[in-house]
Protein backbone atom coordinates (compact mmCIF):
# COMPACT_ATOMS: atom_id res chain seq x y z
CA UNK A 1 0.00 0.00 0.00
CA UNK A 2 1.22 3.47 -0.67
CA UNK A 3 1.58 5.88 2.42
CA UNK A 4 -0.86 8.72 2.54
CA UNK A 5 1.06 11.60 3.85
CA UNK A 6 -0.03 13.48 6.81
CA UNK A 7 -0.49 16.38 4.48
CA UNK A 8 -3.40 14.69 2.56
CA UNK A 9 -5.06 14.03 5.16
CA UNK A 10 -4.43 17.67 6.48
CA UNK A 11 -5.92 18.84 2.82
CA UNK A 12 -8.95 16.45 2.57
CA UNK A 13 -9.76 17.31 6.54
CA UNK A 14 -9.79 20.93 5.07
CA UNK A 15 -11.70 20.73 2.25
CA UNK A 16 -13.80 18.44 4.42
CA UNK A 17 -14.89 21.01 6.86
CA UNK A 18 -15.56 23.88 4.77
CA UNK A 19 -18.98 25.16 5.50
CA UNK A 20 -19.33 28.97 4.18
CA UNK A 21 -22.32 29.92 6.44
CA UNK A 22 -22.98 33.02 4.09
CA UNK A 23 -22.98 30.88 1.09
CA UNK A 24 -26.04 29.85 -0.60
CA UNK A 25 -26.58 25.93 -0.14
CA UNK A 26 -24.74 24.08 -2.47
CA UNK A 27 -21.86 27.45 -3.53
CA UNK A 28 -19.34 26.04 -1.54
CA UNK A 29 -19.14 22.43 -3.87
CA UNK A 30 -18.37 24.42 -6.72
CA UNK A 31 -15.15 26.74 -4.97
CA UNK A 32 -14.02 23.82 -2.55
CA UNK A 33 -11.20 23.22 -4.80
CA UNK A 34 -9.89 26.44 -4.10
CA UNK A 35 -6.91 25.21 -1.36
CA UNK A 36 -6.23 22.66 -4.43
CA UNK A 37 -6.66 19.64 -2.18
CA UNK A 38 -5.55 16.17 -3.17
CA UNK A 39 -9.24 14.82 -2.80
CA UNK A 40 -12.27 15.48 -0.85
CA UNK A 41 -14.09 13.13 1.58
CA UNK A 42 -17.21 14.73 2.01
CA UNK A 43 -19.24 17.82 0.26
CA UNK A 44 -22.14 18.96 2.82
CA UNK A 45 -24.79 18.56 0.96
CA UNK A 46 -27.37 21.20 2.65
CA UNK A 47 -28.59 22.43 6.38
CA UNK A 48 -28.44 18.92 8.26
CA UNK A 49 -24.82 18.48 7.24
CA UNK A 50 -23.38 21.91 7.72
CA UNK A 51 -20.94 21.25 10.67
CA UNK A 52 -18.20 18.33 10.09
CA UNK A 53 -15.42 18.31 12.30
CA UNK A 54 -12.55 16.11 14.30
CA UNK A 55 -11.87 14.36 11.14
CA UNK A 56 -9.65 11.93 11.61
CA UNK A 57 -8.32 9.09 9.40
CA UNK A 58 -6.76 5.81 9.36
CA UNK A 59 -5.34 3.01 6.98
CA UNK A 60 -6.27 -0.66 7.54
CA UNK A 61 -4.08 -3.80 7.11
CA UNK A 62 -5.95 -4.61 3.92
CA UNK A 63 -5.01 -1.26 2.29
CA UNK A 64 -8.55 0.72 2.95
CA UNK A 65 -8.44 4.27 4.23
CA UNK A 66 -11.17 5.29 6.54
CA UNK A 67 -12.17 8.45 8.33
CA UNK A 68 -14.63 9.55 10.53
CA UNK A 69 -15.86 12.94 11.64
CA UNK A 70 -19.16 14.61 13.83
CA UNK A 71 -21.26 16.09 11.24
CA UNK A 72 -24.33 17.98 12.34
CA UNK A 73 -26.65 20.98 11.36
CA UNK A 74 -24.87 23.53 13.26
CA UNK A 75 -21.97 23.82 15.95
CA UNK A 76 -23.35 21.77 19.50
CA UNK A 77 -26.48 21.17 17.52
CA UNK A 78 -28.96 18.17 19.57
CA UNK A 79 -28.56 15.78 16.30
CA UNK A 80 -24.64 15.38 16.23
CA UNK A 81 -23.74 12.46 14.51
CA UNK A 82 -20.98 10.02 14.62
CA UNK A 83 -20.18 8.78 10.84
CA UNK A 84 -17.62 7.25 9.10
CA UNK A 85 -16.81 7.29 5.30
CA UNK A 86 -14.10 4.14 3.68
CA UNK A 87 -11.95 4.35 0.13
CA UNK A 88 -10.44 1.60 -1.19
CA UNK A 89 -8.65 3.41 -3.94
CA UNK A 90 -6.20 5.96 -1.86
CA UNK A 91 -8.70 8.33 -1.51
CA UNK A 92 -10.03 8.71 -5.26
CA UNK A 93 -13.49 8.41 -4.22
CA UNK A 94 -15.36 7.74 -0.77
CA UNK A 95 -18.57 6.31 0.38
CA UNK A 96 -21.26 8.12 1.03
CA UNK A 97 -21.19 8.38 5.15
CA UNK A 98 -22.45 5.52 7.14
CA UNK A 99 -24.29 6.82 10.53
CA UNK A 100 -22.18 5.09 13.59
CA UNK A 101 -24.47 6.49 16.41
CA UNK A 102 -26.94 9.40 16.47
CA UNK A 103 -29.81 10.71 18.73
CA UNK A 104 -33.26 8.58 18.59
CA UNK A 105 -36.15 10.00 16.74
CA UNK A 106 -39.44 8.85 17.37
CA UNK A 107 -42.69 8.58 14.92
CA UNK A 108 -43.13 12.40 15.16
CA UNK A 109 -39.87 13.21 14.02
CA UNK A 110 -38.74 14.24 17.84
CA UNK A 111 -35.32 13.75 18.31
CA UNK A 112 -33.89 12.71 21.85
CA UNK A 113 -30.81 15.44 22.05
CA UNK A 114 -28.44 12.58 22.72
CA UNK A 115 -25.85 13.46 20.21
CA UNK A 116 -22.83 11.10 19.61
CA UNK A 117 -19.79 13.33 18.50
CA UNK A 118 -15.76 13.26 19.25
CA UNK A 119 -14.77 10.05 17.63
CA UNK A 120 -11.60 8.35 16.30
CA UNK A 121 -11.04 4.76 14.68
CA UNK A 122 -8.28 2.21 16.20
CA UNK A 123 -6.76 -0.34 14.11
CA UNK A 124 -5.54 -3.47 15.19
CA UNK A 125 -2.89 -4.36 12.90
CA UNK A 126 -2.50 -8.36 14.54
CA UNK A 127 -6.36 -8.60 13.66
CA UNK A 128 -7.51 -6.19 11.41
CA UNK A 129 -10.24 -5.26 13.87
CA UNK A 130 -11.15 -1.80 13.68
CA UNK A 131 -12.55 0.30 16.14
CA UNK A 132 -14.26 3.56 16.24
CA UNK A 133 -14.47 5.22 20.19
CA UNK A 134 -16.88 7.97 20.18
CA UNK A 135 -18.81 9.82 23.41
CA UNK A 136 -22.91 9.47 23.70
CA UNK A 137 -24.68 12.09 25.63
CA UNK A 138 -26.52 10.21 28.15
CA UNK A 139 -29.23 12.51 29.07
CA UNK A 140 -27.05 14.78 31.53
CA UNK A 141 -26.22 18.46 30.73
CA UNK A 142 -23.51 19.16 33.57
CA UNK A 143 -21.48 21.65 31.48
CA UNK A 144 -22.59 20.96 27.86
CA UNK A 145 -24.81 18.11 26.11
CA UNK A 146 -21.54 17.18 24.24
CA UNK A 147 -19.49 16.98 27.04
CA UNK A 148 -21.29 15.10 29.63
CA UNK A 149 -21.23 11.80 27.66
CA UNK A 150 -20.08 8.17 28.06
CA UNK A 151 -17.66 6.71 25.41
CA UNK A 152 -19.10 3.90 23.25
CA UNK A 153 -17.74 2.11 20.43
CA UNK A 154 -18.27 -0.25 17.52
CA UNK A 155 -16.24 -2.28 15.82
CA UNK A 156 -15.95 -4.31 12.16
CA UNK A 157 -13.40 -7.35 11.66
CA UNK A 158 -14.60 -7.26 7.81
CA UNK A 159 -12.62 -3.76 7.02
CA UNK A 160 -15.72 -1.79 7.54
CA UNK A 161 -17.91 -3.75 5.70
CA UNK A 162 -20.31 -4.39 8.82
CA UNK A 163 -20.17 -2.52 12.28
CA UNK A 164 -20.95 -4.46 15.45
CA UNK A 165 -21.27 -2.41 18.74
CA UNK A 166 -18.68 -2.37 21.55
CA UNK A 167 -18.96 -2.66 25.13
CA UNK A 168 -19.93 1.21 26.87
CA UNK A 169 -16.37 2.48 28.52
CA UNK A 170 -17.67 4.29 31.76
CA UNK A 171 -16.13 7.84 32.70
CA UNK A 172 -16.08 8.39 36.21
CA UNK A 173 -16.53 11.65 37.45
Amino acid sequence: MDKVSRRTFLVAGTALALRGGELPIGADRAIWRRSNPDFAIFLPSGYGDRTNQQVVAAATPKGSLIVTWTEGAYESAPDHRQVVSRSTDQGRTWSPPLVLDSQSVDKQGRGDGLCAQYGFPFVVPSTGRIYVFYSKNTGQNQLRRDTTAEMKNVFSDDDWITWNRGNVIPHPR
